[in-house]
């Protein structure tokens, strides 16, 4: 039988995934990685094992079908699955890990803060927004982590979810204005997930 009949990815699903690392690696996914690592507090290392893990869940359970959708689906799809194997990495670690700022990505010979909005971001507000994140129900962390660190669109948000548009943005406006009152809009803002104070358009930045 073919790779098709068992719902597997054929040869040409598998150059179509290769073209679309060779274009979003870099892009979108490595710096998305490293916010995950960021705000679950786990080492820098770890940022590139939520990517790889994520990235061979998605090529063996979903590559199949994503190979006929746009990039905005199969990013937004990628993206859940981090957002996932970063709380399993969290989990597994037991306990929360401070990522110091000397230990913070310096990929390539770049600026290891590249991966985050600033230094203060990186050295303060990274703990501060992890524990806020922590405190929130399970179902507005996911919705505020996709929007506001992997940058999806309510309307992606509610495809990866199940929800509808209209609760992506009711639980999206409760999960936003608990997190300013926990830990202030300006660190909020430090950290990417200000700019919530407008929804996201047209699906990933």
């Amino acid at each position: 039988m073919s790779a098709e009949r068992h719902g597997m990815p054929s040869a040409q699903d598998r150059a179509s995934f290769e073209t679309f690392l060779r274009v979003y690696l870099e892009l979108k996914l490595i710096p998305v990685a490293y916010r995950y690592a960021a705000v679950r507090q786990l080492p820098s290392a770890s940022a590139m094992d939520i990517l790889s893990t994520a990235l061979v869940r998605v090529w063996e359970k979903q590559w199949h079908t994503l190979a006929t959708e746009n990039d905005e689906r199969r990013l937004a799809t990628i993206f859940r699955f981090m957002q996932l194997v970063s709380l399993e990495q969290q989990r597994k670690e037991g306990r929360a890990i401070v990522t110091a700022p000397d230990e913070l990505p310096d990929c390539a010979g770049r600026d290891p803060y590249e991966y985050v909005d600033s230094r203060l971001a990186a050295e303060s507000a990274v703990a501060l927004v992890a524990e806020a994140l922590s405190e929130l129900p399970d179902e507005q962390r996911t919705i505020i982590e996709l929007a506001g660190i992997a940058g999806l669109s309510v309307s992606e948000i509610a495809t990866q979810t199940g929800l509808t548009a209209t609760n992506v943005s009711s639980r999206l406006s409760r999960a936003r204005a608990r997190l300013k009152h926990m830990v202030g809009g300006h660190v909020l803002a430090e950290f990417g997930i200000g700019r919530l104070s407008k929804e996201p358009e047209g699906g990933t930045r």
